[in-house]
């Protein structure tokens, strides 16, 4: 295998594998469609590709560690954001010789926003075969989990718990999560907080909402932190308090495009550390946090920023 340098790289196809993950699941089946329909155009392409579909949650690991250790030097997800979260994941995966590419089939798809990748399948897929990348940041929570996108304890905690569970209702996107916002809405309570950054420690009363954005997106298309970027080597922290319920219904429109960091009740900080633990009201509260929308254990979490970590394949001009 060719590594991979700092300038990219736009390997001759012919001489390199190729992994292919798919998840049948992701998009309520749409993963499975794009696949159908991607794989007649990348037989007509000189390249030796192997793929695997997976059978079970947070197998997505396990399937990237074999990908990678029959030699394939990308590895394409087809699914959504937690797909590749799962594939990241798994056991010594994330290396100089491996780069990920997305084609989106998830229900969020709120990486490939902010990275520019297309969503049209078949223009993802030659993004993927044009073969150019850039090296983006990781958050890594105690740890031992990383996440590429975003990571919080809050509100959205509970909406992941209501979006991954059977109750979820039948919309895709930007829908499903607006559901949930209103039914989360009646009866999340706020809470307190002590954070920790890179220079201060604070207690947080009343937070509604804290949310590390080492990306822009949520929810299908939210663009909950619109200044995160995944490469300039700080994660983007919002914190939200005293919101009343009524102004998260009426200005939702004004979220989701990004203009609500400007109200006096939101706060932006950039950090590359970040410890949360249940403030003085909030002691012996379990305290949920979640990785890239996955509910992992409670509070206290203590979050890393590991520089330039994952190689990922965007498009040239990205």
């Amino acid at each position: 295998m060719v590594k991979i340098t700092s300038e990219g790289y736009n390997n001759n196809m012919c001489e390199k594998e190729i992994g292919v993950i798919i998840n049948p699941t992701a998009g309520k089946g749409k993963a499975k469609q794009v696949w159908n329909q991607i794989l007649p155009f990348l037989k007509t392409k000189k390249i030796n590709l192997r793929y695997r579909l997976t059978s079970s949650p947070k197998e997505a690991g396990k399937l990237a560690s074999e990908l990678i250790q029959e030699g394939c030097s990308k590895i394409a997800i087809i699914g959504g954001d937690g797909t590749l979260h799962e594939a990241i994941n798994g056991q010594n995966i994330i290396n100089d010789r491996v780069a990920f590419g997305i084609i989106p089939a998830g229900t969020g798809n709120d990486l490939v926003r902010t990275l520019n990748i297309p969503n049209d399948p078949l223009q993802a897929c030659q993004v993927i075969l044009d073969g150019y990348y850039q090296k983006i940041d990781l958050g890594l929570i105690n740890g031992e989990t990383y996440f590429v996108n975003t990571a919080g304890v809050g509100f959205d905690v509970e909406i992941a718990k209501l979006m991954n569970s059977n109750k979820r209702l039948f919309f895709n996107g930007k829908g499903s999560y607006f559901i949930s916002i209103l039914r989360t809405l009646i009866t999340y309570s706020n809470l307190n907080l002590i954070l920790e950054t890179d220079d201060k420690s604070t207690e947080i009363s009343n937070c509604f909402l804290l949310s590390i954005g080492n990306a822009k997106y949520i929810g299908g298309g939210i663009k909950l932190i619109p200044s995160a970027k995944p490469n300039d080597g700080y994660f983007h922290l919002l914190i939200a308090k005293d919101i009343k319920r009524t102004t998260v219904v009426r200005k939702f429109a004004s979220i989701y495009k990004g203009n609500h960091v400007d109200n006096y009740q939101v706060m932006e900080i950039k950090t590359k550390t970040i410890k949360i633990e249940p403030g003085t009201k909030n002691t012996g509260l379990s305290i949920n946090y979640h990785s890239d929308g996955e509910i992992y254990g409670s509070i206290p979490a203590h979050i890393q920023l590991i520089p330039q970590k994952l190689p990922i394949i965007t498009p040239k001009n990205n």
